[in-house]
């Protein structure tokens, strides 16, 4: 018997910012992506969202919080992000 493994999507709110200060309760701007596991650090999430940030006129990440899919939906663009790529 095969077992298949359905990978499920989560949500994390990143905080943007323009301190290299690491502190969720900083930020100007967030953003959301959906992702299949949670970042395993600020370098790894910079990395994944450069253009944005580059797009945003913002340094870095400075929060990564993982919200519910409800909270995805209601105040980020849903479109937006089920067009974005997935983070793996």
């Amino acid at each position: 018997m095969k077992v298949e493994v359905i990978n499920m999507i989560r949500y994390f709110e990143l905080g943007l910012g323009n301190s290299v200060e690491e502190n969720w309760e900083n930020f100007d701007y967030s953003i959301c992506i959906k992702a299949e596991r949670e970042p395993s650090n600020f370098k790894e999430v910079n990395d994944f969202i450069k253009k944005d940030l580059q797009k945003l006129k913002y340094k870095t990440v400075v929060s990564i919080t993982e919200i519910s899919e409800y909270e995805a939906k209601n105040f980020f663009d849903w479109d937006a992000i089920m067009n974005a790529p997935v983070f793996k």
